[in-house]
C-alpha cells in the first residue's frame, strides 16, 4: 500500500472554422492542479484530485474536485 501525492499541468487548445471559414484557435485554457493516489496493489488505485483553470482565452474559469479509480484488468 503506498499514498503518492502528485501535481499536473495541462493546456488545451480548441480549433474551430469561424464564419469566413479559416481555421483557427477557438479558445484555450491552461489548467493547474494536485492531489494523492493510493495504491492499493499494482492493478488497483484510488486517487482524489483538485485542479483550477486560472489562464484561458474564450474559456470559462472553473475549480474542480475529483475521485477517481484505476483498475488493470
Amino acid at each position: 500500500d503506498k499514498l503518492l501525492p502528485f501535481a499536473f499541468v495541462s493546456h488545451t487548445r480548441f480549433f474551430a472554422r469561424n464564419f469566413e471559414n479559416q481555421f483557427g484557435t477557438l479558445a484555450h485554457t491552461t489548467q493547474l492542479g494536485g492531489g494523492l493516489q493510493y495504491q492499493f496493489s499494482l492493478r488497483f488505485s484510488l486517487n482524489a484530485f483538485y485542479a483550477t483553470s486560472p489562464l484561458g482565452k474564450n474559456y470559462r474559469a472553473y475549480q474542480s474536485l475529483s475521485l477517481g479509480t484505476r483498475v488493470i484488468l
